[in-house]
């Protein structure tokens, strides 16, 4: 069922409709155990539209990606250093898993064009970790901004001299200088001096299903001390959760560009009260953007494609990009992951109804395709299928989308 006013429905249904307002209303819904939950199909369904929908975003994509050109051309010609970087997904990228969604999976998706992306905010976040991870591996690092310590169960890092666990200090000089101060409440709180912008993948990217099968949710989702004192234990059913990535091979591109401090700033900084170390690190925060700047935002990236990952899952592998290219001249429309739709003939496939959700399915040679419109159904097939609930055999044209299939006819 759906809980959306039929009017709404059919606009979001139509081909050039945005697929991050389908994404978030058109999930099916049903009752099970007087509860209200959604069908186990959603997932799939959703992807199939994404996939068919995003077809139609390419154009605004490219006006996405020559607004940001045009910004770091502009940018460049006032003598402030930008840097484009092009990379592959190695391995599946996935977003917004714990935004809120009725299938409780959702996916970080541009609003205006519903095609997904890498928000800045969470770039600078990704690369400021990287930039504190290669900071601990450089031997040149001044010890006095290394902290040790331990991590407390609400995850916060609390200072302790035989702590077994390593922090730099925000206040570290390069740490300012690119990301800017975390307590912006500071009398000397600067801004950083890195502007990150969105990143989109080069070209409309293909949507795949995949899934997540935790074993031990009775014990993780424990209520009460008695649950949890029972334990993991292998007699626990697993749940198969199915959730939408974006398929390796994608390529995203990477935008970043220099903004100075105003020279204003550092007039204001009154300095006969320095010792000449901490003047070395007034230099290294208002000083000119350099060729070791260069290299040390180029092996943030590095770090944060190889080790770290981008968005969710990034522990067990997700997220993982290698570079490709690097320049400020990167011609958009290079080869990239594309929305390919292809059309299918499957002959003698078995069709099957399934009248708790409402879906046809077709299986042939181990695919699958799916529909909820049963006006696709022959006359003649009527009565084995939904009064005999009977599977069978069927001609029928799919269109593909990479691994995800839709039924378009049947005969």
């Amino acid at each position: 069922m759906s809980v959306i006013p039929e009017f709404q429905k059919r606009k979001l249904q139509s081909p050039r409709s945005n697929f991050s307002l389908y994404f978030s209303r058109m999930t099916d819904w049903q009752f099970v155990r007087d509860e209200v939950k959604s069908k186990d199909g959603s997932i799939i369904d959703l992807g199939i539209a994404g996939n068919r929908l995003l077809s139609n975003a390419k154009m605004c994509l490219a006006s996405i990606h020559r607004r940001q050109e045009h910004l770091l051309q502009l940018a460049k010609a006032n003598g402030q250093f930008v840097l484009e970087i092009r990379a592959q997904l190695k391995t599946p990228f996935v977003s917004g898993l714990g935004s809120g969604h009725p299938t409780e999976t959702g996916m970080i998706l541009d609003r205006n064009t519903g095609v997904p992306y890498i928000p800045a905010s969470s770039i600078k976040g990704i690369l400021r970790l990287a930039h504190a991870v290669n900071l601990l591996n450089d031997s040149t690092l001044d010890s006095k901004w290394i902290e040790k310590g331990r991590v407390n169960k609400k995850g916060d890092f609390k200072r302790d001299p035989n702590g077994d666990q390593v922090n730099i200090n925000d206040r570290e000089p390069s740490l300012r200088r690119y990301f800017g101060d975390t307590d912006t409440k500071a009398k000397d709180c600067l801004r950083g001096q890195l502007v990150f912008l969105d990143a989109y993948p080069e070209q409309v990217p293909a949507l795949k299903p995949d899934i997540m099968n935790p074993h031990y949710h009775k014990y993780y989702g424990a209520s009460t001390p008695q649950e949890k004192e029972r334990g993991p234990v292998d007699c626990d059913d697993p749940i198969p959760v199915k959730f939408l990535t974006i398929s390796e091979g994608t390529v995203f591109i990477f935008r970043i560009l220099f903004s100075p401090l105003p020279p204003l700033a550092n007039e204001l900084v009154e300095k006969s009260c320095f010792r000449q170390t901490d003047l070395k690190d007034l230099e290294c925060i208002f000083g000119d953007f350099s060729e070791q700047d260069q290299e040390a935002v180029r092996n943030m990236f590095e770090t944060a494609f190889s080790l770290l990952g981008f968005g969710s899952k990034t522990a067990i592998g997700y997220g993982r990009f290698t570079m490709v290219e690097e320049g400020n001249d990167t011609e958009i429309g290079a080869s990239s992951t594309l929305v390919t739709t292809t059309e299918n003939v499957w002959e003698s496939a078995n069709l099957s109804w399934a009248p708790n959700t409402g879906s046809l399915s077709v299986e042939y040679e181990g695919k699958k395709a799916q529909s909820k419109d049963k006006n696709l159904v022959p006359e003649k097939y009527h009565t084995s299928l939904f009064k005999r609930k009977k599977v069978v055999k069927v001609k029928v044209t799919v269109q593909a989308t990479g691994n995800l299939f839709e039924i378009l006819k049947i005969d």
